[in-house]
């Protein structure tokens, strides 16, 4: 009996040391861990954004951060990323990260593509050549980038015309809107991104656009023309306007072909302008222009598709001033409103309130 009791006692004192020891070598191995994964600096809060290139592996990431001193060292980060199941999980792009980040929190930001990023808007109305002006102000890439981006892209979408020649091909094409960017982004990949957003807008409108009877070209270079010429709420009566006189085989005359012919943002037209030759100048040719004029919103290109049921075959800048239009039907009315916007623009053209 005694020698079953003792064996009994001995086995369970074994079993209590196994415990003991491990409860310690889990203790160590946690204290391990977190003194393994701790900060470089705690108390040095500054932030940098830190790229990782594409195709980067944990090597490869472990020597960026140690080289931007975010980390302890390499070696340190890579044992960390082995034990915790992030190696192979990390992602490409910009972080902003901080010496005083332990590694759970930079692993976490690198697993999750937590990247940061910047915005860029495409303004309704811009042509191409405005578009690169911003984006090389504004730091996003540069003109002669995004040009080059442009032609030698071969981007593949249905809706782009088949021969692009010039980068005044993709006129009309990048839909505007305001984009979120990662800071590393190349023109490419940044034509790419607003591309992908004029498909998603236009795939929304296909059945409509099909039931119009007119090409995506034609719609776009339509949406173009009420883009610069009206405010969004005349947008349909300026829409009925191109589309009546397209009918009855009317010269369009539209001002703002002239400006694009021109590079001028006139409000209104001189001789000169008029007699610019140019298959965009629409007060010599009949027809629409060749192409899209600028870039164009979701509401113009609606107004495209939907114009108003009206006769109106003439419009003019309100006397106001203030973006609107009056619109006419016949062409004695529309000299009549034609006057009054005459009065007011050479009296604000005279005490400077406007350019000629």
């Amino acid at each position: 009996m005694r020698n079953r009791k003792s064996k009994k006692n001995n086995k369970s004192g074994l079993l209590k040391k196994v415990a003991i020891l491990l409860v310690i070598v889990v203790v160590v191995c946690f204290s391990g861990i977190k003194i393994l994964g701790s900060a470089l600096d705690s108390g040095n809060k500054s932030m940098k954004v830190v790229n990782i290139p594409n195709g980067s592996g944990t090597s490869v990431i472990a020597q960026t951060l140690e080289k931007e001193e975010i980390i302890k060292g390499a070696t340190s980060f890579k044992i960390y990323a082995k034990i915790m199941g992030y190696d192979g999980e990390f992602k490409a792009g910009a972080y902003e990260l901080s010496p005083s980040m332990d590694l759970s929190i930079i692993c976490k930001k690198l697993s999750s593509g937590d990247t940061v990023s910047k915005t860029f808007t495409v303004p309704e109305g811009y042509s191409i050549d405005k578009i690169g002006d911003k984006l090389q102000k504004e730091g996003v890439v540069s003109k002669a980038e995004f040009e080059k981006a442009l032609l030698k892209g071969n981007f593949s979408y249905d809706f782009l015309p088949k021969n692009i020649n010039d980068v005044k091909d993709y006129e009309g094409y990048l839909f505007a809107d305001t984009y979120s960017l990662p800071l590393d982004i190349d023109a490419n990949a940044l034509v790419k991104v607003i591309l992908d957003n004029t498909d998603k807008k236009l795939s929304k409108l296909k059945d409509d656009i099909k039931k119009s009877g007119r090409s995506i070209h034609e719609i776009l270079t339509v949406a173009s023309i009420i883009e610069k010429e009206s405010n969004t709420e005349d947008m349909p009566k300026v829409a009925s306007v191109i589309y009546n006189r397209l009918e009855k085989g009317m010269k369009l005359q539209m001002c703002s072909t002239l400006n694009y012919v021109s590079g001028r943002d006139a409000v209104k037209s001189n001789f000169s302008d008029i007699n610019l030759q140019s298959p965009y100048n629409t007060y010599l040719n009949k027809g629409l222009p060749p192409g899209p004029i600028a870039t164009v919103s979701m509401n113009s290109i609606k107004a495209a598709l939907n114009p108003d049921k009206s006769k109106y075959l003439f419009f003019v800048v309100s006397e106001k001033m203030d973006g609107s239009n009056i619109f006419a039907e016949t062409y004695e009315e529309h000299l009549k409103n034609t006057e009054k916007f005459n009065k007011t623009y050479y009296k604000m053209l005279k005490e400077g309130k406007i350019k000629e």
